[in-house]
């Protein structure tokens, strides 16, 4: 009968142990889940912040080509322009009579 009792009482100490260490895993595992989901939520906002400033450069890039290529066409019609007015212009030299008359 002691027998048993000590048999008993180290099964009840030794499932005792067991309890407090798998309680001690518990704890420790949804301690580090927490850790995991604020890590994944700061990742996805992160990620979200990246999306967005990547569209928005995007955007911007696509209106700054957009004004280079107007003004492409705006120099490149400027610069016709001014070649038709230099070869419009006459150089005016004194007639040879007109400097004989003076």
């Amino acid at each position: 009968r002691k027998e048993l009792h000590g048999a008993r009482t180290r099964a009840s100490e030794e499932l005792k142990l067991q309890r407090e260490a798998a309680e001690q895993a518990r704890e420790s595992m949804v301690s580090l889940r927490k850790l995991i989901d604020a890590d994944e939520a700061r990742s996805r906002n992160d990620l979200a912040t990246v999306q967005f400033d990547t569209k928005a450069c995007e955007m911007r890039l696509a209106e700054l080509t957009e004004q280079a290529e107007r003004q492409a066409k705006e120099n490149a019609r400027l610069r016709a322009r001014a070649h038709q007015m230099r070869d419009g212009i006459v150089v005016m030299k004194p007639r040879p009579m007109d400097a004989v008359a003076t």
